[in-house]
């Protein structure tokens, strides 16, 4: 017997129809009197439109590019875990992208899950459900980060909110220290500064918390730091672990934005200083601060004649896709690194002893 087997065409509803229409920075109020910002992508066309929302910390404004083996090819106006744009407005749907409170450009002081989220994200839901091009129907969508924030506002039930799309919302010791030098960089140069080790005379393993005390200055008005630990094998090349997302990735990592220096006495170890993110201490022109920067914790040997590489630059080193940052316009000029007398720099490292 012979079956006949129909091949299924995109449906009309399903064809792309209208072009795209773009609105950036749009004011999003909310109920205390904040102003969130948002992107609007929307057919170019009259009418009412149903709408998909996101709001998060991985800020509107930040290409993503996908992987050569994603199916969904490249476009200016990919993000991070959202919709594209690109394949859901010509089909007849708006797309909203909202900088969370506190991130990306929307103003004020991030407080990552927290009831505040989800008040933000239905008011943002609200907003959209009663703009002129919509049908008042608004879906949120997302990934990780966005599925969870989904679940969170879904129960405070936003009237105009008709469903939900989360994927994969919750899938996904004894210390020595090793001292620094002092130099400088130029913080517009994808450059920065590494420290050496020599080689090791024995197996080291370093398994705990880590951090580094370093004194700075710039001639900006903030500065921004990223740390990375890294195992140098006789040869000069890196020894590298394999990532969640399947990208090499050094020994370990740790970031600090100086202007947000500010610690926590009560919660601060000297292994993990707390950083309290409550105001910005703006740097003064070639003023010297000290900063403690936490960086992860970590578990790796390393063997005989390898050597601990420290890192310190002033964008993404080496190991940091896909989760790379977006640099801010002050990220330029000179910073320095100050070491000696002191402005005793150094790096905390959790050494554990051989058996």
């Amino acid at each position: 017997m012979q079956e006949r087997l129909a091949i299924r065409k995109e449906s009309d509803a399903s064809a792309p129809q209208y072009k795209m229409r773009i609105e950036k920075d749009v004011d999003v109020p909310m109920r205390d009197g904040a102003n969130l910002k948002a992107d609007v992508f929307r057919p170019d066309a009259d009418g009412q439109f149903p709408v998909l929302i996101n709001m998060g910390i991985y800020q509107k404004d930040k290409l993503w590019i996908p992987p050569p083996d994603l199916e969904e090819k490249p476009n200016p106006h990919m993000n991070w875990e959202t919709v594209n744009p690109e394949w859901w407005v010509p089909r007849g749907y708006c797309c909203v992208r909202v900088d969370e409170r506190g991130s990306g450009k929307s103003p004020g002081q991030s407080v990552l899950y927290s009831p505040q989220e989800a008040i933000d994200f239905y008011d943002a839901i609200e907003w959209a459900g009663h703009q002129p091009w919509s049908n008042g129907r608004v879906a949120t969508i997302g990934i990780s980060f966005f599925a969870r924030t989904q679940w969170w506002v879904a129960n405070l039930k936003p009237p105009s909110l008709t469903c939900i799309v989360p994927w994969e919302g919750a899938a996904a010791s004894h210390a020595g220290h090793a001292s620094a030098s002092s130099t400088s960089l130029a913080a517009g140069g994808g450059g920065g500064l590494s420290f050496v080790t020599p080689p090791l005379e024995q197996d080291t393993e370093i398994t705990g918390p880590l951090a580094a005390q370093l004194w700075v200055s710039s001639t900006t008005e903030d500065m921004d730091l990223f740390l990375t630990l890294r195992n140098i094998d006789p040869d000069g090349n890196d020894v590298l672990e394999i990532g969640q997302q399947g990208q090499p990735v050094p020994v370990a990592k740790g970031w600090l934005r100086v202007s947000h220096r500010e610690l926590d006495p009560e919660l601060s170890r000297p292994y993990r200083p707390y950083h309290k993110h409550l105001q910005r201490q703006w740097l003064k022109p070639n003023e010297i601060v000290e900063v403690q920067v936490e960086i992860w914790p970590t578990s790796m040997v390393f063997k005989k004649g390898h050597r601990i590489r420290l890192d310190i630059q002033p964008r993404d080193g080496i190991g940091s896709a896909p989760y790379t940052h977006y640099h801010a316009d002050y990220n330029v000029g000179e910073n320095t690194i100050h070491s000696g007398g002191d402005k005793d720099s150094f790096l905390l490292v959790p050494i554990i002893p051989p058996p």
